[in-house]
């Protein structure tokens, strides 16, 4: 049985003047066209040729499109070759629509990305919402469209042209890059770039875009001398620098920031940028002083603001201090210094001050034992020697025999004295008779409780003759400082001495000598500045002050005010001052005592009028402020406007 190529190829041999073809149908009955593996080949449904046999033909000349009728058969050019020729007419049959009989059928897979045959690349110029493109000359034209600005839809109404003749660089050889965007109101801006040497204009001297862009279109070449902005693809003047390669714009992200009312008060904005605004000295940003909650602002502190706290502490508890007797003195000072218990010796380096001596004594400290002190009196020999300030000996280290080729002469007693005065006429305490034996190295210790003293004198005894001592070392205790507890009397301080006439005193400096005594009697007399003693006038009034930082805000007080004037007060009138005042009504303060108010008729109660910054009252109900008792101020009406802010509030008493 013959094949379907050798029956195409018997129905072909024949001589012909004309390309003879045979009709056939694109794909298989299950619409598949490529065939696998082999490039180029489609399924052709071969019609008339046996039935419509199935056939593999190579196809370069129609799309790949399932049931698309085509024409198959050999070109002359290349006759051993079977392939699609061209697709082919349907003629329509009578009463046929011929428009139901499309020559191509609908074929937009074949073009499409990623797995058409014969895809269709698109440039983004060919999209036209927002399109730059020329206009002649040296115009250009938008073309209409709709953006999001992040706040609303904007709309571009209608294709628009502008003149950017007027951006040209005037310099001959000079080039700029002009930057066309679309702002939060779809109004079309330009922005114009720096103008640099036309071979050097590159991307990087495209200008910024503007504050309140919210598309950037393209940007749009310019050079001296030209006359018209070109598109084409040798001069290409017009760079698309829309949606697909920008997304940056401000106006994309959101609206413009804006401060409220209580951000505007302690921050500051410039574009986009926030910072914080200058603020006094010791204010702290903080919640209202009392009431509810309200926004932050920058105050004082008050009272209220630092949590209650106690803290007690022994003399035990401060570091490095040890106490001496129990802490009822009136008075804590730095006194004496003590041994510290358990403490460790050490021999004492520093330079010695050798006050006094019965010999020369240059060699006594000097280190070198060879070297010998000698004192050519008959009788005691000795030698003192002072520190710095008190301190404990714990032992001192005598050598009387180093090189010494006078033997007898070793001292027979040594006395130690210790003083604080350094005068050594009898004042000063003995603290140890040392009775050597013979030559050697005498070492005289000091069994603790030890006492200290700031000079000592070392006594050689040896009556009736020359003494030789080759060196004296001297070792210490750890000691330091003692906290004493005293009272007025134990520290010198007695109050009988400050009991003085007003009249003894007229100026200068207020020394202990310059102080009278007794009294003038009238008990009204003050020391003025200019160091003299006047006459007060009136009686004596106190004054207590309380502040209501920030907005008034209504509700009790809970800043108490305790008299601690150690006697009870008359209170004989109460003012109020505020720095803005109320508006709509009146502010209203009350003040409680121990939580009752003094104000029993309401109305006395003091109040700063809408408008004013100040008020008093004088009408007091309840007038006696025992001592120790404390006071509170209420806020118990606001302007319905302006609350009023930053009041003071000030009791005076007798």
């Amino acid at each position: 049985m013959p094949t379907i190529r050798e029956l195409l190829k018997k129905r072909l041999s024949d001589k012909q003047d004309v390309l003879r073809a045979t009709p056939g149908i694109l794909g298989d009955i299950s619409g598949n066209v490529a065939v696998p593996g082999r490039p180029n080949y489609v399924y052709v449904r071969l019609m008339g040729v046996s039935g419509d046999a199935l056939a593999e033909v190579y196809n370069n000349r129609v799309a790949n499109l399932a049931n698309l009728p085509v024409l198959v058969g050999y070109d002359p050019l290349q006759p051993n070759l079977m392939q699609v020729l061209s697709t082919r007419a349907i003629s329509p049959q009578v009463g046929e629509d011929n428009g139901n009989l499309a020559v191509v059928q609908p074929h937009h897979l074949s073009h499409e990305y990623p797995t058409g045959s014969d895809i269709v690349w698109v440039q983004l110029m060919q999209f036209l919402p927002f399109r730059v493109f020329p206009a002649g000359g040296l115009n250009i034209s938008v073309y209409r469209g709709v953006v999001y600005t992040g706040g609303a839809w904007r709309k571009l109404e209608e294709t628009v042209t502008h003149d950017l003749s007027s951006f040209v660089p005037a310099t001959e050889g000079k080039a700029c890059f002009v930057l066309v965007t679309l702002d939060n109101t779809a109004t079309v801006t330009f922005t114009k770039g720096s103008e640099v040497n036309l071979a050097d204009l590159a991307g990087t001297d495209i200008p910024a875009a503007p504050a309140g862009t919210a598309l950037v279109l393209a940007a749009i070449r310019l050079y001296a001398g030209q006359t018209a902005i070109n598109e084409s693809t040798t001069n290409l003047d017009i760079y698309d620098l829309r949606w697909p390669t920008y997304n940056e714009a401000q106006g994309l992200q959101h609206e413009a920031v804006t401060l409220d009312a209580s951000a505007d008060a302690i921050l500051g904005l410039s574009g986009q940028e926030i910072s914080a605004d200058s603020q006094a000295a010791n204010k702290v940003l903080a919640g209202p002083t009392s009431g509810a909650a309200a926004a932050p602002t920058f105050r004082p502190l008050v009272v209220a603001d630092i949590p209650a706290h106690t803290l007690i502490m022994s003399l035990e508890d401060l570091e490095n201090v040890i106490e001496s007797g129990e802490a009822t003195g009136d008075i804590l000072y730095l006194g004496d210094w003590m041994e510290y218990p358990g403490g460790s010796e050490s021999k004492f380096n520093s330079a010695l001050l050798t006050t006094a001596s019965s010999g020369t004594t240059a060699n006594l400290y000097d280190g070198d034992k060879t070297n010998q002190w000698i004192s050519y009196s008959p009788g005691p020999h000795w030698t003192t020697f002072a520190f710095d300030r008190k301190r404990f000996v714990s032992k001192i280290v005598i050598t009387a025999n180093a090189g010494d080729w006078i033997t007898f002469n070793y001292p027979t007693d040594i006395y130690v004295y210790g003083s604080n005065t350094g005068i050594f006429g009898g004042e000063e305490t003995q603290i140890t008779h040392y009775v050597p034996s013979g030559l050697g190295v005498y070492t005289i210790t000091f069994p603790s409780p030890r006492t200290g003293y700031r000079y000592y004198k070392v006594t050689f005894g040896r009556e009736n003759n020359t003494c030789r001592v080759n060196e004296l070392e001297v070792y210490t205790m750890t000691d330091e400082a003692v906290w004493v507890n005293k009272t007025l009397a134990d520290a010198g301080i007695a109050a009988a001495s400050h009991t003085h006439s007003a009249d003894d005193i007229t100026s200068g400096i207020m020394s202990q000598d310059r102080l009278g005594s007794g009294s003038d009697g009238d008990g009204t007399k003050f020391l003025a500045d200019d160091q003299t003693w006047k006459t007060a006038v009136g009686d004596s009034k106190h004054a207590v002050i309380g502040i209501l930082s920030g907005n008034l805000i209504v509700g009790s007080g809970v800043i108490r005010l305790y008299n601690h004037f150690g006697k009870a007060l008359t209170i004989t009138a109460v003012y109020a001052a505020i720095g803005t005042p109320p508006t709509g009504q009146a502010a209203i303060f009350d003040i409680n005592l121990e939580g009752a108010t003094i104000f029993t008729t309401q109305s006395h109660r003091p109040q700063i009028a809408a408008g004013q910054y100040e008020g008093s009252a004088s009408a007091i109900d309840i007038t006696n402020w025992p001592d120790g008792y404390y006071i509170t101020i209420d806020v118990d009406q606001i302007g319905s406007g302006n609350t009023g802010s930053n009041a003071t509030i000030t009791i005076v008493c007798e």
